[in-house]
């Protein structure tokens, strides 16, 4: 993919699983995060996901966004022209679909 997509989609992934390694595992508490990434086309379908203590309540609207939820829904929507989808209902999962990914394929 180009550096146009790889920096900002580096900025995202890096965003949600530092969020996951400080919030979804407190104490002691074990867990596992997985990434899923899938080209599908010419899209790039990615889940981002833990098996954590979820959000006590989704963020809704740009008031109740955490500075780095704001980030990931801003870069997703904004600067990548993507659709993001946020589930809290057993962990914390992201599911972030990217149009018009181009490959770059070097020989």
């Amino acid at each position: 993919m180009s550096i146009d997509t790889a920096v900002p989609l580096g900025l995202v992934l890096n965003e949600i699983i530092t969020n996951s390694l400080k919030y979804a595992f407190p104490g002691e508490r074990e867990g596992e995060i997985s990434i899923i990434a899938e080209l599908r086309l010419n899209e790039l379908y990615l889940k981002i996901s833990d098996d954590g203590i979820g959000f006590t309540s989704l963020p809704e609207g740009d008031d109740k966004k955490t500075l780095g939820t704001r980030i990931i829904y801003s870069v997703v929507e904004g600067q990548l022209d993507g659709e993001i989808t946020l589930d809290s209902s057993g962990g914390t999962s992201y599911e972030l679909l990217l149009k018009e990914i181009k490959i770059v394929r070097r020989v």
